[in-house]
Parts: structure tokens; C-alpha cells; sequence
């Protein structure tokens, strides 16, 4: 997962990126569920909401969630020639989201990049390096896998299901050549929509009974996806094991009398987690060092800062 501590551990961003995830999702499940033929019900009225919370919440998220569902609504009136009103009325929702969020002041005043050809060009190249670099592994696992299912004969509606979440990934990430810089926690929804469409197949290719191939590609799936969660649980946990010896300094030298203290800065490789960037610094004048002391009920405290 790019960008894993301003997903899930910087308040703001799991607030915006972690948790609205659930509105996209939720909006897309009663597409795909009528197009495999799978039961889901759900009011309209509740669906419409989630459009138009859906679409003016996340620039590349309602991006890769309107390209999905309005293509899962096109393969719907192709294999059904028939389609409930509540979804059309949703999808009208859905971009009427959009087109509040895109209008946006802080949109189109601090956001929009340059809508030159050019810098078009050279954005989309840039979205798509990025792309490389910090999704490769599922890029590979989702060819692989959908290779293997076309050669197991797999419903071609699972081929299709899988195919449309791979493309709102892509979709998720190009909209960036429109944008005027792309922050790596933003690959996030790339991210989880490969996933998904890599457990689409997954689930298929189970059901053929081929087990050693499908348990040797979901256990990579599952290293690459949960190293990032991980590895910052082990910083938290470091960061909590800081905090208690700085606590415990602090309560040693006030026992002791000694009110002029020296810490170490928090040190942490996951960049957003809760402390990582703490502003504490060498000299005891500086106003985070003096919150400090006084917080602590001390003179001074100095920082021993290593960055």
C-alpha cells in the first residue's frame, strides 16, 4: 500500500482516504451483484445518497467509481437488455457529485494542473511510472491470474467483473495528467481495485479445484498487499516503546531535581504515522521545546536530533 501512513495512521487521511473508501465500495456493489446475477438489495433513495456522497468525495475515487459502475451498467443493458431505473438515477447522482467536487474552488483554483497537451502528456508518462514503481506486483499478479483464468475457461462474467475493477484502477490514477501534482497515498485506490479484481479471479480459479497455483499467487497477493500494515504496527510499537523511556526520563530527572532535560527526538521509517514529524529540535528556545517544558512542569528540555 503507497503512501500506508497517510492512508491509515494520519488522522486526515484515514478519515478521507481509508474510511470514504467504504462509500465508493458500497455504491459499486449493487452493480456488479446485478450484472453476476448475485441477490442485493438496496433502497434507491439509499443509493442515490451514496452516489452524490460517493461522487464529490475523492477526485480519483469517484473517477475509478464512475468509469466502474457506468461500465458495469453498459455490460448490464448488453447481457440483460434491460435496466432498473434506480441505477440510472444513481449513476445521474453519481456525477452530479463529480461535477460539485470539480468545481470546487480549492479544485480548480489550487488542484488543476496545466490543461495543455503537453503537460497532459507529460503528467499521464508521470502517472504511469509512478504506477510501475509502486504497483508492479499486482499489475503482474492481475496478468497472471486472468491468463490462468481464460485458460481454466472461467465465466466470461468474471472475466469481464474482473477487467472493469483493473480499469477503474487505471482510470484512478490517469485522471493525475488533469492534476497539478500526484501524492503517492493517492494509489491507494489503485490499489484496493486491483486487489479486488485479482480476488475476482482468485475466487474463480479456486473453484476449479487447482489449488497449488492459486494458494502460491494469493499468498504473494498477501505478502504484497499486508507488508506496508505491518511494518507500521512494528512503528507504532516502536513509537510507543519511545515515548515510555522518554516518559520515564523525564519522571527520573524531576525525582531527581534535575528540571533541565535532554531527549531524544521520535524516530520513525512510516512517513505521516502519529509522531513522525515532531517538531522538537536542539535548542531549548525553540516554542516546541518550550511546550514541552512546560507541559512536563520543567525549565528547559533539549532535543538530540538525528535527522
Amino acid at each position: 500500500m503507497p503512501g500506508f501512513g497517510e492512508v491509515f495512521l494520519w488522522f486526515t487521511g484515514s478519515i478521507n482516504y481509508s474510511w470514504g473508501l467504504t462509500l465508493f465500495l458500497l455504491f459499486i456493489f449493487p452493480f456488479y451483484c446485478l450484472y453476476m446475477d448475485k441477490s442485493c438489495h438496496i433502497p434507491g433513495a439509499f443509493l442515490c445518497i451514496l452516489g452524490l456522497l460517493s461522487g464529490a468525495y475523492s477526485e480519483n475515487g469517484a473517477s475509478a467509481t464512475i468509469f466502474v459502475s457506468s461500465a458495469f451498467l453498459l455490460a448490464i443493458w448488453v447481457s440483460k437488455r434491460k435496466i432498473e431505473w434506480k441505477f440510472v438515477i444513481a449513476e445521474v447522482c453519481l456525477l452530479i457529485g463529480f461535477a460539485f467536487l470539480m468545481t470546487a474552488p480549492s479544485e480548480t483554483e489550487t488542484r488543476m494542473g496545466e490543461l495543455k497537451w503537453t503537460a497532459i502528456i507529460s503528467s499521464l508518462q508521470n502517472c504511469f511510472l509512478l504506477t510501475f514503481k509502486y504497483c508492479w506486483g499486482l499489475l503482474i499478479l492481475f496478468l497472471i491470474l486472468f491468463i490462468l483464468s481464460v485458460l481454466k475457461g472461467a465465466n466470461k462474467k468474471v472475466l469481464v467483473s474482473s477487467l472493469l475493477f483493473a480499469g477503474g484502477a487505471v482510470v484512478s490514477v490517469g485522471v493525475f495528467a488533469f492534476a497539478a501534482y500526484i501524492p503517492r497515498r493517492s494509489f491507494y485506490i489503485m490499489t484496493v481495485y486491483m486487489t479486488i479484481a485479482d480476488m475476482i479471479l482468485l475466487d474463480k480459479l479456486y473453484n476449479t479445484q487447482n489449488l497449488k497455483p492459486v494458494l502460491t499467487l494469493a499468498a504473494a497477493m498477501f505478502v504484497l498487499f499486508s507488508y506496508r500494515f505491518i511494518y507500521g504496527v512494528y512503528d507504532i510499537s516502536k513509537l510507543c516503546y519511545q515515548s515510555v523511556v522518554r516518559e520515564k526520563i523525564i519522571e527520573e530527572a524531576k525525582t531527581s531535581g534535575n528540571l533541565n532535560v535532554v531527549i531524544h527526538e521520535y524516530t520513525t521509517g512510516t512517513a505521516y504515522s502519529e509522531i513522525s514529524y515532531e517538531e522538537l529540535e536542539e535548542s531549548p528556545d525553540w516554542w516546541y521545546n518550550e511546550l514541552l517544558a512546560r507541559y512536563y512542569g520543567l525549565e528547559s528540555v533539549t532535543g538530540i536530533v538525528e535527522r
